[in-house]
């Protein structure tokens, strides 16, 4: 099953500081070799 949030539902519980310090920590990850890039992960839904 897949859950499917709208921006509102995503803004209610995500400040934009929340995404910049999400956003970090994954490059961080990424850059140390403890996870893996993904493509095609996100897709926009208008």
């Amino acid at each position: 099953m897949m859950l499917l949030l709208s921006k509102e539902d995503i803004r209610k519980v995500f400040t934009m500081k929340d995404a910049i310090e999400a956003d970090k920590r994954a490059f961080r990850l990424l850059a140390e070799g403890k996870s893996q890039e993904i493509s095609g992960m996100w897709s926009r839904v208008n």
